[in-house]
């Protein structure tokens, strides 16, 4: 029997400068990594986030509008 298929999602962040994105990372790397629910939801991404630049994006706009 097949396992069941667990959809996985994705991080996407708007593009910033460089020393923000690394504090970003810092601070996922913290939660996924040394939290428990952090370590729970880590089975449900794809661990490397996204950087895009959102004015040329027009999903993450798309997005922005819901949120």
């Amino acid at each position: 029997r097949p396992e069941a298929v667990k959809p996985m999602g994705t991080v996407i962040f708007d593009e910033v400068e460089k020393q923000q994105s690394q504090i970003l990372l810092s601070q996922m790397e913290q939660y996924f990594l040394h939290t428990g629910k952090g370590r729970t939801r880590s089975r449900l991404i794809i661990p490397e986030p996204l950087f895009v630049h959102s004015d040329l994006t027009s999903m993450i706009q798309m997005a922005d509008l819901v949120a």
